[in-house]
């Protein structure tokens, strides 16, 4: 059993999978923007997607726990429209971009299959 948080959550991943078979790894953030995509968010849905997050993280199932860079996290976690900036301390910055975010994606998911 799982609250409706949960379980909205879960069919909107199932949602987006079946929209992008190809991808094989799916983060909270691609969720959140692929709604944005479609003229909704998890308020729109009536969904506490923080309580959800926090009841799959603590359900007892099997999960996996990544280390990330600062940057791959900032990367991977921003679900803007236009990408969030990266200030670095030489004072270059980064637009986060489509391309960005899925060589950010392509190099986790090659470390996963090779770990």
């Amino acid at each position: 059993m799982v609250s409706r948080d949960v379980a909205d959550i879960l069919a909107v991943a199932d949602a987006y999978q079946k929209a992008h078979p190809a991808r094989r790894l799916v983060f909270f953030s691609d969720l959140t923007l692929w709604l944005d995509g479609h003229g909704s968010d998890w308020g729109r849905r009536g969904t506490d997607w923080e309580g959800g997050l926090r009841q799959l993280e603590d359900a007892p199932s099997p999960a996996l726990f990544l280390t990330l860079s600062q940057h791959h996290h900032a990367i991977l976690a921003d679900s803007s429209r236009q990408g969030t900036k990266i200030y670095f301390g030489d004072g270059t910055v980064e637009q986060v971009t489509p391309e960005i975010r899925e060589k950010a994606r392509a190099f986790i998911q090659q470390t996963l299959e090779r770990d």
